[in-house]
């Protein structure tokens, strides 16, 4: 039999700043959908919108985010 040599890889303090800040990041996310969806019907009552502009503005948010995402993603490499 062979034997290996493992070494047990440890992160960086640099690796470990960038998952955490991705990982906040990603809560971020998360917590801002969670938190304008249930919103809707106060929304709707106080701007007087309608179901289906309430829709438009949930997706615009939507679009916008995941455009900020690539834009953000993307600018780094430049």
């Amino acid at each position: 039999m062979l034997e290996e040599n493992h070494q047990q890889a440890s992160f960086t303090k640099y690796q470990k700043f960038v998952i955490f800040i991705l990982a906040i990041t990603q809560f971020t996310v998360v917590l801002d959908f969670t938190v304008m969806s249930p919103l809707g019907d106060i929304m709707m009552k106080t701007l007087s919108i309608t179901t289906s502009q309430f829709g438009m503005a949930v997706s615009a948010y939507a679009f916008s985010a995941g455009i900020s995402g690539f834009l953000t993603a993307f600018c780094r490499s430049i």
